[in-house]
């Protein structure tokens, strides 16, 4: 049996650490950046959720060591290097993290389709590949801002930005945005002008609503029959 099997592994340490550092990432960065917190969020925020990540992968999955080391590698590439030397770098960096977190979702939706036995643990597994589905898209619209400054407004204005002391641009306003486009609210304060600015825009609405349709649901419906089984095997 592996050693990260699922019934080795306490609860918290499955999905709690990652599902707390997405929930900040998300939820926090634009109040931190109206406190003039800016700079250490978002010198924080990405390498925080990667590296959760990391560790939960590895928790989860039996290759999950590949997921440590390329993380390992893409953290110490984008510490040693200085964005305003290489911009055309810090974009395709940028990318790279991205696909980072969609590999690292993609990882964790095959461990919970394979799960024999759904708990509530599951269940909060789920809602953490919800939040990975922000995270990507946020990470992807910080990189296409970064190519192409002007593709997101904010009330018919640029983005504000926020740079820590490498340089590292980071926009707090599209962690807000990617979760409005995600779950349909769609305000309309932040709007996206760009042409791949709005493909992407609607990718992540079509892609956040059929996750919850499909998968989400798919999960609350088999631990209701689940538990309805038990309780009548008990009787």
């Amino acid at each position: 049996m592996d050693p990260r099997d699922a019934t080795q592994v306490p609860i918290w340490m499955r999905y709690g650490p990652l599902l707390t550092a997405l929930s900040v990432a998300l939820l926090a960065t634009g109040p931190l950046d109206r406190a003039g917190y800016g700079e250490i969020s978002a010198a924080l925020s990405i390498p925080i959720v990667l590296a959760a990540a990391a560790i939960t992968v590895y928790r989860a999955h039996r290759h999950g060591w590949i997921i440590v080391v390329v993380w390992a590698v893409m953290s110490t590439v984008e510490a040693l290097i200085d964005i305003h030397v290489h911009p055309v770098l810090a974009v395709s960096l940028r990318v790279g993290d991205s696909l980072f977190v969609g590999a690292v979702a993609g990882a964790l939706l095959y461990n919970l389709v394979q799960t024999r036995r759904i708990t509530l643990d599951t269940i909060l597994g789920g809602i953490t590949i919800y939040l990975f589905i922000a995270v990507f898209f946020m990470i992807l619209y910080s990189a296409v801002e970064m190519a192409a400054p002007g593709s997101f407004l904010d009330h018919g204005e640029p983005l504000q930005q926020v740079s820590d002391e490498l340089g590292n641009r980071s926009y707090p306003a599209l962690a807000y945005y990617s979760i409005v486009t995600m779950t349909t609210l769609g305000f309309g304060d932040i709007t996206p002008a760009g042409s791949i600015a709005r493909s992407l825009s609607a990718a992540e609405a079509v892609i956040g609503q059929l996750y919850v349709a499909i998968m989400i649901a798919f999960l609350v419906g088999t631990l209701i029959a689940q538990r309805g089984n038990e309780d009548g095997a008990g009787r």
